[in-house]
C-alpha cells in the first residue's frame, strides 16, 4: 500500500484522539522552531509561526487551527522569556486557524483561486487585528523586527496605526503566501487521488 493511501485513510476515517493531540502537539512544536528561526536566527520581518496553524485548520478544522494557534502564541511567552509581547498576538494566529478552517470545512480551499482568496482574506486578517493588539496595548513598539517598517511610515507622515496597519500589509502577504500555499501542497498531498 502506498504512503498517499495510507495518509488518506488516517485524515479521512474517524481519527483516534490521542492522534489529534499528538498531530496538534508537534503543529505547536514545529509553529515555535519556525518562529525562533524567524525572530533569533534570520531577524526577518516575516512571521513564521502560522504554517502548522494552518496545516492543522485544513485537516481538523477551525476549532484545531484556533487551538493550535492559541498555544503557539502562549508557549512563545516561554521562549522568549515570558516579555508579554507575545500571547495578544494569539488572535492573529487564531484567526488564521478560523479563516482556514472554515474555508476549507466549506470546501473553499480546493484550487488555485481559493488559495489566492485564503491568502488574501488571511493577511488582511492578520494585519488589522495585528495592527490594532500593537496600537492598543504595545503603543506601536511590539517588539519585533516589523516595528522598523512601522517607524519607517510614521517617519512619512501616517498615524501610528495606520503604519502598523501597511506595515504589516507586505509583511503578512509574504508569510501568509507559503503559510497557505504549504498548507494547500499538504492537503492535495494527502487528499489527491
Amino acid at each position: 500500500m502506498n504512503y498517499k493511501i495510507k495518509l488518506k485513510r488516517i485524515f479521512t476515517r474517524p481519527f483516534h484522539p490521542v492522534f489529534l493531540i499528538l498531530f496538534l502537539i508537534l503543529s505547536v512544536v514545529l509553529n515555535l522552531a519556525l518562529s525562533y528561526f524567524n525572530n533569533i536566527v534570520i531577524h526577518s520581518p516575516l512571521f513564521l509561526d502560522s504554517i502548522f496553524t494552518a496545516v492543522s485548520a485544513v485537516f481538523f478544522g477551525p476549532l484545531a487551527g484556533m487551538a493550535v494557534g492559541l498555544l503557539t502564541n502562549i508557549f512563545m511567552e516561554f521562549q522568549y522569556g515570558m516579555t508579554g509581547l507575545y500571547w495578544p498576538f494569539a488572535l492573529c494566529n487564531m484567526a488564521t486557524g478560523l479563516i482556514l478552517g472554515v474555508m476549507s470545512r466549506k470546501g473553499l480551499f480546493e484550487n488555485a483561486y481559493h488559495v489566492v482568496s485564503a491568502i488574501l482574506a488571511v493577511s488582511l486578517a492578520n494585519a488589522l487585528l495585528g495592527a490594532l493588539v500593537a496600537y492598543l496595548l504595545f503603543q506601536g513598539d511590539s517588539g519585533v523586527q516589523i516595528d522598523k517598517i512601522v517607524y519607517a511610515f510614521i517617519n512619512l507622515g501616517q498615524s501610528l496605526f495606520t503604519a502598523g496597519f501597511w506595515a504589516r500589509i507586505p509583511a503578512n502577504l509574504i508569510d501568509k503566501m507559503f503559510t497557505v500555499y504549504l498548507a494547500f501542497l499538504m492537503k492535495k498531498a494527502v487528499f489527491s487521488e
